[in-house]
This record gives C-alpha cells, sequence and structure tokens, in this order.
C-alpha cells in the first residue's frame, strides 16, 4: 500500500480540473444541443457511456461488481431513500392523482 500523501500532486490536481471542466461543458452542451436532441436522451447517452466506463474500469482493475458481501440490503436501502427524495422534484406526486382516478 502507499503512503498517505499530506497534499496533492500534480495528477490529482489535473484530474480534478478535468472532472470540473467535464462536468462545466456537459451543461454548456445540454443548453446547445436541447432543440435537437431531448434532454432525456443525452441524459440516457451520458449514463450509458459513464456506466460503460465504470465497468471497463473496475475489470481492468480486476474489481468485482456482483460478488456476494452482504452490501444488497444496504444498497436496496438506499435506492429507496433516494428514490422517496427524488419523487417530489420529478412530479410523480402530482401526477398520482390522476393515475388513481384512471385506474379505479
Amino acid at each position: 500500500m502507499t503512503p498517505r500523501k499530506a497534499h496533492l500532486d500534480t495528477l490529482a490536481v489535473s484530474l480534478l480540473l478535468g472532472c470540473c471542466l467535464f462536468w462545466g461543458l456537459q451543461q454548456v452542451l445540454i443548453k446547445a444541443t436541447i432543440a435537437e436532441i431531448p434532454p432525456m436522451f443525452q441524459a440516457s447517452l451520458r449514463l450509458i457511456g459513464a456506466t460503460s466506463l465504470l465497468w471497463l474500469w473496475c475489470a481492468w482493475r480486476r474489481i468485482a461488481l456482483f460478488s456476494r458481501d452482504g452490501s444488497l440490503a444496504a444498497g436496496l436501502l438506499v435506492l429507496v431513500v433516494i428514490g422517496v427524495t427524488l419523487m417530489p422534484a420529478s412530479g410523480f406526486w402530482l401526477a398520482l392523482p390522476v393515475a388513481w382516478r384512471l385506474w379505479r
């Protein structure tokens, strides 16, 4: 194991700046292309790209993603908590009475 450093080296600073630049340009790109490409499709493309890169990185580092390590229950709990937290922002609660009336 490598010893912990007291300061960030050039590689770490470069990666952080690159990440900030990438995130900032994403917002500009979304605004520039919103007329041609729907936002949900853009988000889907970003999600697929990020998932593919993460999966390749884990394969390169030989990190097992689907091993049974006892974290499934905690992961599902976090998924539910985040889902319930984001539901008001998605308009789910506004559409629920309409869906209930249509279902009855």
